[in-house]
């Protein structure tokens, strides 16, 4: 709460609370200091089921591993666009 970044990089699959759960706290605890942060997940799992369920979170971007830099590169520019 004390920094605010530009954007945020995470990964589904963390412990102790994954990416979807992170971002839900990012965009609706009271104490955030940005709700709208751009944050962008990382996961290998692109089923339709597990799609729908980050959007829903909130997330920004979506990008499917393996990430290039390429890759990286145009999710982050999108990413602040929005």
């Amino acid at each position: 709460q004390e920094t605010v970044p530009d954007l945020i990089i995470t990964d589904l699959e963390m412990t102790p609370m994954n990416g979807i759960e992170f971002a839900r706290q990012v965009r609706n605890n009271p104490q955030s200091p940005n709700p709208d942060l751009p944050i962008v997940i990382m996961t290998s799992y692109t089923e339709k089921r597990r799609i729908l369920e980050i959007r829903e979170a909130g997330l920004t971007e979506i990008m499917a591993k393996p990430v290039t830099p390429s890759f990286l590169s145009r999710n982050i520019l999108v990413a602040m666009q929005k």
